[in-house]
């Protein structure tokens, strides 16, 4: 904003006399504001930033907002550009006239072929002669590749990132400079490193099928021009895998040269055992390291690993992006810090974070690599801090006057040591280029909506400080890696069916992808099927089946249970039928016992019986001699 740029630039003027200010002592100073068109328009069409300035130019002052009152300024003049593809795309006339203007165009690829050619003459001055000769067909190359990339591939409103400048053939000479004479044996090396760049460069930036094929026509045909000379240049363009790395490499030593992968049995060793230590010191991740995965892998810490490398993470959600960035992040040595959004995150708590890690890189020299997605940017001011941080490093107003004055004295002794003069703008200066060797960003955003679209145009660091790496939709292959990994830990399925399975997901996924393209053909609204999408099928899919299961064991529990309860009844009626048999056998011989005992009851009571009927007849005799006697005494 215009207070911001007020204070930047009343920063480096003294006092002169009265209101009278201008640079410290006898200089001259000269402000370069880039991106002029940049300042947000507002509801009535003016920016204030371009305001400021045209009062700073036209009256050769600024106004004194806490005191109301005017500055004037002398001594002071500006150097302005612009990029006429992005921001507001017009600058005030009334503030324009003020300039005189010239166009920059690109330079013709023959002056490329000049500029970098010589560059690379110059590395390879100690390698072979042979070498030395394929580097001036290396450079003529590099520059027919780049016109032709170009004008070929232009930017539209979906392929709002094919801009091709100056930036993108010096990263090609930026890989090719890493290349040693030791491991630069034949010239088929040094053009498979330069195929390699270009194809990070240029190639990864492609986000259709067709473009891919095209640029793999250019590239083959430009080589078979200039290299077909040369033994084996056809295997140079087909080898597969063709990436380099220095994390790879086994020289036995503490440097790591930049060397090409001898297959993909050893670039995938290296990182499973990089993953292991991963997991072991940090939370776990379990990642699938298919082919398309190593590959990203390999390009993240290709793009990490150098100086003022910022990678730009693109793809939907789902693809990989965080948990790639955090391998490769380890992999480099790095830390990896990540702001914690909740309600109360606001501007002040990011630009504390952005200080903590600038003081945590400048100052005690530790490797970072800041990870920020774009569903974790609740203020869109954020993205001014992120483009100035990838445009020049320098956040103006990040750091208090006091903060400022800590850092220069901290950095001091590594400043004479570097052999420079010790002065506070030189100091500064070189905490800015520590802070852009020791601190990296890698974004994490979506193309979905239109949102990426705007947000690139209006902050243009967001692809020119970086370098992009396009996550594209899962091959067949990576799918059914993937759904072959999470079906492993189910212990109840057979290995044959888990291949089934695998296998069937894949092509249900490829089949809902199709689909949903042709529903946006017809219809012209879209379906977006992710590698999230197929994630979530996975756990669902596993979810139900132990559901399933955990049905089926419950089921089979309470069988088992029952069946036990049976055989344990059925044993226990057997036990007791023989119980029952032993018992029947000694009721039989008690029953037998008491028909015998009942049989001489009977007899004896009829021997009884028939004692009682004497013995009845004897007492009526015995009463009629009663009665006669009686009789008789009477």
């Amino acid at each position: 904003d215009s207070l911001t740029l007020q204070t930047i630039m009343e920063g480096l003027l003294e006092k002169k006399a009265g209101i009278l200010f201008g640079p410290p002592g006898n200089k001259h100073i000269i402000y370069y504001i880039d991106d002029l068109n940049m300042p947000f328009v507002d509801k009535y069409n003016t920016q204030e930033p371009i305001a400021f300035l045209r009062c700073f130019v036209d009256y050769e002052m600024t106004y004194e907002r806490e005191k109301l009152g005017p500055r004037k300024v002398k001594n002071c003049d500006i150097v302005t550009s612009m990029n006429p593809t992005a921001g507001s795309f017009v600058v005030d006339g009334r503030f324009q006239r003020q300039f005189g203007t010239f166009s920059c165009q690109l330079p013709p690829g023959s002056s490329l072929t000049i500029i970098y050619g010589s560059i690379l003459d110059c590395h390879l001055a100690d390698f072979d002669d042979e070498l030395g000769s394929v580097g001036k067909a290396v450079g003529a190359a590099a520059g027919e590749l780049q016109d032709s990339v170009a004008d070929t591939f232009l930017p539209s409103a979906v392929k709002f990132h094919y801009i091709f400048n100056l930036r993108d053939i010096s990263n090609v000479f930026g890989g090719l400079l890493r290349s040693e004479a030791r491991f630069c044996a034949t010239p088929n090396v040094l053009v498979e490193l330069m195929i390699h760049e270009q194809n990070r460069v240029y190639r990864d930036r492609l986000i259709t099928e067709t473009d891919e094929r095209r640029y793999d026509g250019m590239l083959e045909e430009i080589c078979k021009k200039h290299f077909g000379s040369i033994e084996g240049c056809e295997e140079c363009f087909n080898k597969s895998p063709l990436i380099f790395t220095d994390f790879c490499s086994n020289t036995g030593g503490d440097d790591k040269p930049y060397l090409a992968v001898k297959d993909w049995t050893q670039l995938s060793n290296v990182l499973e055992q990089q993953l292991s230590e991963y997991n072991e010191q940090l939370p776990a991740m379990n990642l699938v390291l298919f082919t398309d995965a190593m590959e990203h892998v390999a390009r993240i810490a290709r793009i990490v690993g150098q100086p003022k490398g910022n990678a730009l993470l693109v793809g939907v959600g789902g693809s990989g992006k965080q948990s790639l960035a955090r391998l490769s992040a380890y992999i480099c040595q790095y830390e990896v810090f990540q702001v914690k959004i909740s309600a109360a995150y606001n501007m002040t708590a990011f630009k504390e974070d952005l200080a903590f890690m600038y003081k945590r890189a400048g100052c005690k020299s530790v490797g970072q690599l800041f990870l920020f997605t774009d569903q974790q940017i609740v203020d869109e001011k954020m993205l001014v801090f992120l483009n100035d941080m990838l445009s020049s490093g320098d956040i103006p107003g990040l750091f208090p006057a006091e903060d400022v004055d800590d850092i220069i004295n901290t950095v001091r002794p590594e400043v004479k040591q570097a052999g420079l003069i010790d002065t506070r703008d030189n100091c500064w200066n070189y905490f800015i280029s520590k802070t852009g060797k020791f601190l990296h960003t890698a974004l994490c955003f979506s193309p979905v909506g239109d949102k990426f679209r705007i947000r690139a145009r209006q902050f243009p660091a967001l692809l020119s400080g970086t370098m992009i790496d396009w996550f594209k939709a899962w091959s067949p292959e990576a799918l059914v890696s993937v759904a072959k990994r999470f079906l492993s830990d189910m212990q109840n399925l057979e290995e044959e069916l888990q291949d089934n399975l695998a296998n069937h997901m894949s092509h249900v996924h490829m089949t809902v992808t199709e689909g949903s393209l042709k529903y946006r053909e017809s219809l012209r609204r879209v379906n977006y099927v992710t590698p999230k999408s197929f994630l979530e099928l996975i756990a669902l899919y596993k979810l139900m089946l132990g559901e399933k299961l955990g049905n089926i064991d419950t089921l089979k529990e309470r069988l088992e249970t029952g069946l036990e309860k049976l055989q344990a009844t059925s044993e226990m009626v057997a036990e007791l039928q023989e119980n029952l048999v032993g018992e029947q056998a000694i009721v039989e011989e008690k029953k037998a016992a008491t028909d015998a005992i009942l049989i001489n009851v009977g007899q004896e009571t009829a021997a009884a019986e028939e004692q009682k009927a004497a013995s009845a007849d004897d007492e009526a005799a015995a009463a009629e001699i009663a009665a006669e006697v009686g009789a008789i005494q009477a």
